[in-house]
């Protein structure tokens, strides 16, 4: 069994903590032919990515496919329910509760 060598993409460049691992700094969205000829040149085995939710970088997962690679998708964590707000006016008050102050609304 050989070494294993990481490639990371990620937005920002970065030195990670692992051994035998480089950093491909860039921003999708990405195009399927550019993805696939990535994995081909750099003979990508598997793909490990999180599900970020949005298409910008789904073209991987479909170059992956087409090239048979397995694929270890990490699912995003369940957040808990955020407080949302009808208005400016309404954002306001929160603001102002959360540090105390009386409810005050500009223009009112």
């Amino acid at each position: 069994m050989g070494e294993h060598h990481y490639l990371i993409r990620a937005v920002d460049e970065f030195l990670p903590d692992l051994p035998s691992c480089r950093v491909l700094a860039a921003r999708g969205p990405f195009q399927i032919d550019a993805e696939r000829a990535l994995f081909e040149r750099e003979r990508v085995q598997v793909i490990v990515s999180k599900n970020a939710g949005t298409p910008a970088t789904y073209a991987k997962i479909v170059a992956a496919r087409l090239l048979e690679l397995p694929v270890i998708l990490i699912a995003r964590p369940v957040l808990a329910p955020a407080l949302t707000v009808e208005s400016h006016e309404r954002a306001l008050d929160w603001l102002h509760g959360l540090h105390g102050a009386s409810s005050m609304r500009r223009g009112v």
